[in-house]
Order: C-alpha cells, then structure tokens, then sequence
C-alpha cells in the first residue's frame, strides 16, 4: 500500500500476503484505511502509521473488488464472483450477503444518500441499492472510551474508533508540561448515538 504525501513524498507499507491483489480503498469511520485484497479473499486494514492487518472473508473464491464506507459506520465491499455484497465491522467481523440476480457479477459501490449504498452488476447490467437498516444492520454506537491520562491526540483516535466525535476542549491559559485529559463528559462506558460528541478538559 503506498502513502504519498501533498508535496510527493511517497513511502511503501508491504502487505502481509504475497501476491494479494489489492484493489479498491477507503476511508473508514475509525480513521482507517480499508482495501480489498482480490486474489487473497481478504479485506485489509491500514493505520495512518502503516500497521496492516488482513481479516478473511468466509467464502472461498470471492473476489472482493470495490470496497466503500457504509451509513452505518462498517466497511461494505463486493464479492463478484460469489456474488455477494460483503459487510466488515471496524473489529473486522464479516458478514455476507447474496445478490438477488444469479451471476451479477458485483463490481463497484459507493455510499449514497438516505443511508443507501449503490453498486454496479456489471454481469447483469443492473444498479444495485442496498439498505442496511432493512438487512438487520443496527447503526454503529458511541460508547465512550475512558480517556482520562490521555493526550489530546491520543483521545481523538480512541474516540473515533468508538464511533464518537470530539466536542468542546477546554485548557489551562498557560502550561509548561505536556497536557493529558483530567475530565471527560460524558464518562467512560456511556451508550449514546453514533457521532456523539465528547467534551474533554486537560490538565
């Protein structure tokens, strides 16, 4: 996977399977990178530092190719040639599920609006829409990462990958040492709606 930067830096992370196939990328709601691996039947998971993980796909033989972030905060790719639609939490539990027309061939998805995802069958010259509420598919929670002894950085990772969003920060005027979060509400363990947001106080 390679990585470049705004002035063209560009650095090289080797993935773990030889030959692997990768193909499609996104973004995912942890702050993640995700990417299929075609000829591994795997998905990959990329941190911004470079540290992959690879999380396989039930079926034999898939073919994951296009890979898109889903309205429900997992990771949604194509299988085209079990020709399923494929669901990867971001702790990387898969689920699948197959496509009404036989040999459809999925290949491209993308998430649209009204929390749907749309994907091409370029087997069956038909556009796909998928919902995930109507699939059983809970939207994604924020339960609330302890953060106290964190840093402000360190708190942002944690509170993305638990699906929150960071609210108000509140700091001393003038410090000399490096700041760590002191408070936090709401307190750790809270169930509260995906996107959620966090106030922190550091001291």
């Amino acid at each position: 996977i390679g990585r470049i930067t705004p002035s063209g830096t560009i650095s090289e992370f080797p993935i773990p399977t030889a030959n692997s196939g990768p193909r499609a990328i996104a973004a995912g709601s942890d702050g993640n990178l995700w990417f299929t691996e075609a000829l591994a039947d795997k998905i990959g998971r990329i941190t911004p530092s470079g540290t992959i993980s690879e999380f396989p796909i039930p079926t034999a033989g898939a073919l994951p190719d296009g890979i898109a972030a889903g309205p429900d905060g997992n990771l949604w790719f194509t299988e085209e040639s079990s020709n399923k639609i494929g669901r990867i939490t971001p702790s990387g539990k898969i689920s699948e599920f197959g496509v009404p027309t036989a040999e459809s061939l999925p290949d491209g998805i993308t998430a649209g609006p009204a929390g749907t995802l749309w994907v091409t069958l370029i087997g069956a010259k038909k556009i796909l829409r998928i919902q995930p509420r109507l699939l059983g598919v809970s939207a994604s929670k924020c339960v609330v990462p302890k953060l106290k002894g964190k840093t402000l950085a360190q708190a942002r990772k944690l509170l993305a990958h638990a699906h929150c969003k960071l609210g108000k920060v509140t700091e001393p005027t003038k410090h000399k040492r490096k700041l760590v979060v002191v408070a936090q509400k709401p307190a750790a363990k809270k169930t509260l709606p995906s996107g959620a947001k966090v106030g922190l106080r550091l001291g």
